[in-house]
């Protein structure tokens, strides 16, 4: 058992030693005659199953300097730019009549491309869905100060004998048409809300006196109504709670997550084209880029969530810009980030011991 797995391991160190040879070449790396001997006869005793201790001892030094000359490219690295033939298909590879598997590197690149471009996708539509209900939001709430503010004007003027003053009627009538146009306009919005959540669409009656009254208009006469608590109102208010309790979760939650796992692949593609040009990019160095990917929405979920006490974050998007922009830094630099935390988790420690010390 133990001579066949050596035998093994020394047939595919033979079949890279032929690889190695060919990386030289291309690249004009200069090395001995002598080496070049060896490690083309080592293929020939390979192939006849002639080796002999000091043949393979040869080999194994040779090849051991040739490793070495290429570092920092080493054999996985170059095998992952390399076409395999199928040996095994699956069904879906039966199917499409696929026979060469690609190599490595590119569908590394294909993978994360297409998995950054998804993530980016998504990240803008979930961001200008958040935007919009966002400035929606906005506009409710300026509307709703304006028109509380008209309110008291309105019952300050309703005190003044309008017989004396002729003004007064005047300027009760303008501010009552302001009042219906910041009406109008708040309606429009939570209609665009309900739609914007896909909520059911706000049924309100004819505009008779009484449905006046009901949503906030204008009675005849010159008091101002303002709406109670009718159904027509508490459903506009369950809509403005809807589009409030999902944009903090677009806000708070999803969209750091996304700019975070943007901000990992931003990292991963930049790398990944200096690695496969350097030739450097390998299986191992797959492995730690997922990490990283996943890493870097981690953080950006933990920026979100150190963000979302901020009682702003649903009102104003250049509110949610720093810690979005935040998110996507920390998904972008995770080593500084974790190095960041080590740091402060090792100067509390020794902040601790210090003091210890200083009560003993």
């Amino acid at each position: 058992m133990a001579n066949t797995v050596n035998n093994q391991l020394l047939s595919e160190a033979v079949q890279h030693s032929q690889l190695l040879l060919s990386y030289i070449a291309e690249h004009g790396i200069d090395i001995s005659e002598d080496q070049i001997n060896i490690l083309t006869k080592a293929k020939q005793l390979n192939s006849e199953n002639k080796w002999t201790p000091e043949e393979e001892a040869k080999f194994w030094h040779t090849y051991q300097k040739m490793v070495k000359l290429i570092h920092p490219v080493t054999i996985n690295s170059l095998l992952a730019t390399i076409e395999q033939p199928i040996n095994s298909p699956t069904l879906w590879q039966k199917l499409i009549k696929q026979k060469i598997k690609p190599a490595l590197a590119h569908s590394a690149v294909k993978l994360y491309t297409t998995f950054a471009l998804l993530s980016m996708a998504v990240m803008l539509i979930l961001q200008i869905y958040s935007v919009i209900g966002t400035t929606l939001l906005k506009s409710i709430e300026k509307a709703s100060i304006r028109m509380k503010e008209i309110e008291v004007q309105v019952s300050d003027l309703n005190l003044i004998d309008k017989s004396t003053n002729k003004r007064t009627s005047l300027q009760i009538g303008i501010l009552q048409s302001e009042f219906e146009e910041l009406e109008n306009e708040k309606n429009s919005s939570i209609k665009l809300l309900e739609s914007l959540h896909n909520l059911e669409f706000l049924r309100f009656r004819k505009d008779t006196p009484e449905t006046q009254i009901e949503q906030g208009g204008i009675a005849s006469g010159d008091m101002m109504m303002m709406p109670g608590q009718n159904p027509a109102y508490m459903e506009r208010v369950d809509v403005l709670q809807s589009a409030n309790n999902t944009n903090l979760i677009l806000n708070i939650y999803i969209l750091p997550l996304l700019y975070g796992l943007l901000g990992g692949f931003a990292f991963v593609l930049r790398n990944l084209t200096t690695e496969i040009e350097k030739m450097l990019f390998s299986h191992e160095s797959r492995i730690n880029y997922t990490l990283r990917i996943n890493l870097g929405a981690l953080l950006g979920l933990m920026v979100g969530l150190f963000w979302g006490d901020r009682s702003e974050l649903s009102q104003s998007f250049i509110a949610n810009l720093s810690p979005l922009a935040v998110a996507f830094l920390a998904g972008y630099s995770v080593e500084f980030i974790f190095k960041l935390f080590d740091n402060i988790i090792s100067t509390i420690l020794k902040t601790n011991l210090k003091q210890e010390d200083s009560k003993k």
